[in-house]
């Protein structure tokens, strides 16, 4: 039967995305046909479940579609007699050949779209299964008859073939405005101007399933690469330009043939929207794949010389907005330890987006501009502290800020029971709302850069017990409508030492202060069970108090012996990864912050407490 996310891709290809652009103005594509009642009685029966009945009438709507020569009624029913065949139980592979069959035979532009959604069906197919067809040997015959014998080579043989079918012939192709598809045509109607042809959108989608990074298991030394700068340049030296191979199988050779194409189509539209949309494009997907070591620099020429070409035109702020978004991503580079280089590239990029907004206010492109700005200048933070600190003594915190000039601080009592969840914005609301111990608030330096800082910042000194130590850029501690983020903290004097010998886990207990051992102090090791389904807690041993410096206690379980709780020793911090260690000082029993979840142990379904 047709995999759910194949049946998936086949629905969807009923409705043409089509992307926001950069004109002011759209026209709406009126559809050429009414919405049929007969589908809204097939509906009905899909909606009631019976799928049986639904499917005996989209064959008989199928068959007087293809009499009638009605190539928009008889998509659409191959569309949904593939989805109701799937929950009959057909087999996708015969549902994929009978597609094959009838767009090898079927008049233009009904064989274009069956071969599309033909290739999309094939690679979702082999998505699903690549695990599989990756592990099968390469047969000096493979049969055409049996994709469950089919290597990768076949795979992308059958895709790439259905996909070149269905741009081909491009001439006809182009020549038929993408409303012709009517009732077919999904999403925004004002935006159809971007793919204003059947040609773009059968190109869009092929494009969409060659950007992905597929790698063949056998290369060929003389592999396609984007290695050329010339894949960054523009207008009629890209177009024009014949593009060969002899490794033409490579998916990007085959994206950036289609792209050269539809370039060449649009370089003489009365219009330059659709050109601008496809440039840009093209642009990002070469740097993506490129491997050569100045793409960024190339990449920025291209859009700067393309906005030099549009500065009467709407289009000049979508792609402002792109040398923007090219700005923001090569603010990442920036290393505050290694000088101010790419420091100033997130204000450079909000400056390019407040140029693009005053310049064309009711752009698509002002539109977006307002979104980049609004996640520059966006505040972000987290707080990190050690897993635990002695008690009444002050002690620092890391606070990693981002567009926070100011932050408010406090610390409160844990409330979260074991095992309790604390994430989320409900255990969020539960902190804020809770009576503070300390609070305090600082002003942060802040250069304007736009980029994270790091500071440490103390805290005084606290009592016995759990705590969580908050931060927010709201006064209130705001969790809903402002950042908040907090960090666990255990106090306690004890810390402990782990070595593990087989199946025995030895323990040392220091004072965290001065690293003396600590006699009598006494140790319980528990498992945390999940093989019933449920959290179950179970003590596997006990050390009482005894006049030694160390225990040595069996960590076997009942499913299994542990290999250790934590092949990391931590000296300073009693972690709650295997023990409860009751303090003479502190009453009730403390145990330090949230265990290793990395820790190996070969009992299933537990892992270390």
């Amino acid at each position: 039967m047709l995999k759910p996310a194949l049946r998936t891709a086949l629905v969807l290809s009923v409705a043409a995305a089509v992307l926001f652009g950069c004109r002011t103005t759209h026209e709406s594509v009126r559809s050429v046909q009414r919405a049929d009642p007969r589908w809204s009685a097939i509906d009905s029966l899909a909606n009631l479940g019976q799928y049986a009945t639904a499917l005996e009438r989209t064959d008989s709507l199928l068959a007087e579609a293809e009499r009638s020569g009605d190539w928009r009624t008889e998509f659409k029913a191959w569309i949904r007699r593939a989805e109701f065949r799937d929950y009959a139980g057909v087999e996708d592979v015969l549902t994929l050949k009978e597609l094959g069959d009838r767009a090898r035979i079927a008049p233009v532009p009904l064989a274009q779209l069956l071969h599309s959604v033909r290739a999309e069906g094939w690679w979702t197919k082999y998505s699903n299964e690549r695990w599989i067809i990756l592990e099968r040997t390469e047969l000096a015959t493979v049969s055409d008859d049996d994709p469950e014998t089919w290597t990768q080579r076949r795979y992308m043989e059958e895709v790439i073939g259905a996909f070149s079918a269905s741009v081909r012939p491009m001439d006809t192709l182009a020549r038929i405005p993408v409303g012709e598809l009517g009732i077919l045509l999904e999403g925004d109607s004002g935006a159809h101007y971007l793919r204003p042809t059947l040609f773009d959108l059968l190109a869009h989608r092929a494009i969409a399933v060659f950007r992905n990074s597929e790698t063949r298991l056998a290369e060929p030394a003389w592999r396609f690469t984007l290695d050329d700068p010339h894949y960054f340049t523009l207008f009629e030296p890209f177009a024009m330009r014949p593009l060969r191979h002899r490794d033409s199988t490579a998916w990007e050779f085959q994206a950036l043939r289609l792209y050269q194409e539809m370039e060449r189509i649009h370089l003489v539209d009365d219009t330059i929207a659709a050109y601008v949309d496809l440039v840009t494009d093209r642009l990002a997907y070469v740097h993506e794949h490129c491997a050569l070591p100045n793409k960024d620099s190339l990449h920025l020429a291209a859009l700067e010389q393309l906005r030099t070409r549009l500065p009467e035109d709407v289009c000049w702020s979508e792609t402002t907005v792109e040398i923007a978004r090219w700005h923001a991503r090569a603010a990442g580079r920036y290393d505050r330890l290694n000088g101010d280089a790419w420091k100033w590239e997130r204000k450079r990029a909000v400056e390019l987006c407040d140029s693009a907004i005053a310049r064309w206010p009711k752009s698509f492109g002002a539109r977006n501009a307002r979104a980049l700005r609004e996640r520059l200048k966006q505040a972000e933070m987290n707080v990190q502290c050690e897993q635990a600190v002695p008690s009444r003594k002050d002690f620092l915190i890391s606070l990693e800020y981002r567009n926070a000039p100011h932050v408010w601080l406090r610390v409160v009592k844990d409330p979260a029971k074991e095992g309790e969840r604390q994430y989320g914005q409900e255990h969020a609301v539960r902190l804020a709302a809770m009576k503070p111990e300390l609070a305090w608030d600082i002003a942060l330096p802040d250069d304007g850069d736009l980029n994270s800082h790091r500071v440490e910042l103390p805290v005084a000194g606290l009592p016995y017990g759990k705590y969580v130590v908050l931060a927010s850029t709201s006064a209130a501690f705001n969790a809903i409508e402002y950042p908040m983020v907090w960090c666990n903290l255990q106090v306690t004097d004890m810390s402990v030492v782990r070595r593990e010998s087989g199946t025995n886990l030895e323990l040392l207990v220091l004072d965290r202060t001065s690293g003396l051992p600590l006699p009598g102090v006494m140790a319980t090791l528990f498992v945390e069970d999940f093989s019933s389904g449920e959290r179950r807690k179970e003590k596997l041993a006990h050390w009482s108090p005894m006049q030694k410096d160390a225990c040595a206690l069996p960590v076997r379980c009942a499913m299994g012996a542990l290999s250790g709780c934590s092949r990391t020793t931590t000296t300073g911090t009693l972690p709650r990864t295997c023990t409860s260690i009751r303090d003479s000082k502190a009453s009730p029993w403390t145990s330090g912050p949230s265990c290793s979840r990395t820790a190996p142990f070969t009992g299933p379904g537990r892992r270390c407490m």
